[in-house]
């Protein structure tokens, strides 16, 4: 593996992911029901790695029609179809148990890569809602030491009045400063 091919497989990765995000884009107002765009998306990136897989087949001694370098295959295959869609490489590498016959195998891989990243979505999905609700109170209670540390610094650095904490603004917020007589 060279930097020229990480390269390769980089500017096609980013070339798909643009092309996604396109479609998704234009499509979106057809997505009332079914998520139509991602749909399209992986029957026509697995059509396109499809058709590539079978041309690259020339270039390994297979039946294909035109050979198309490593650098190719690598760039549509690996780059532009894994930023467009990784559900083309799942189906392709079923294809290829199927044709060899590996039935089994191949509706194993087909459907338990389905259910698995089903269920791994939705345990990603609950474990983000968990830690999201775990960080709010950390994150109120690092909130509040912050404006405390902040009150500390301006009392023991200021040359105005002293201000206690309750008079401090936190930085987030733009709360006026108090006037004489200690109201804002």
């Amino acid at each position: 593996m060279s930097f020229t091919t990480c390269l390769i497989v980089m500017a096609g990765g980013a070339l798909g992911t643009l092309a996604r995000f396109l479609v998704s884009v234009l499509t979106a107002p057809l997505d009332r029901h079914l998520p139509l765009g991602t749909i399209g998306i992986n029957i026509s990136g697995c059509f396109i790695i499809g058709m590539v897989g079978a041309l690259a087949m020339a270039n390994t001694g297979g039946s294909g029609r035109w050979a198309l370098s490593d650098q190719a295959r690598l760039f549509i295959m690996v780059g532009f179809c894994g930023g467009y869609t990784t559900f083309s490489s799942l189906t392709l590498q079923t294809l290829e148990l199927f044709k060899h016959g590996a039935l089994g195998r191949g509706l194993i891989n087909l459907l338990g890569s389905v259910v698995l990243c089903m269920l791994a979505v939705a345990l990603g999905d609950l474990c983000g809602q968990r830690l999201s609700a775990a960080l709010q109170p950390q994150e109120a209670e690092a909130t509040l030491q912050q404006a405390q540390w902040q009150a500390q610094q301006q009392r023991t650095t200021s040359p105005g009045p002293v201000l206690t904490g309750h008079h401090m603004p936190h930085p987030a917020h733009k709360a006026p400063l108090p006037q004489e007589g200690g109201k804002p």
